[in-house]
């Protein structure tokens, strides 16, 4: 299996670098793992390949400019 993370350059509206709270910290967390749980559910339910890969746009929801190309190979 190949993941390809391909990433913009955009402020985040979400991440105030000078707060360092612990809530946004849990947010943040909190949301990365929601979006992984998604990732894994969809990969279980996929056979992508090289052709046609599985692009899931701004999977974190915290960087619009990214996206997550995922697919299978032989090896």
């Amino acid at each position: 299996m190949v993941l390809l993370l391909a990433t913009g350059c955009q402020v985040n509206p979400y991440f105030d670098a000078d707060d360092e709270s612990l809530d946004t910290t849990e947010n943040l967390l909190r949301t990365q793992k929601e979006a992984d749980a998604l990732i894994e559910k969809e990969l279980a339910n996929a056979k992508n390949t090289f052709d046609e890969p599985l692009v899931l746009e701004n999977p974190y929801r915290i960087s619009p400019l990214s996206a997550l190309i995922v697919f299978q190979t032989e090896d």
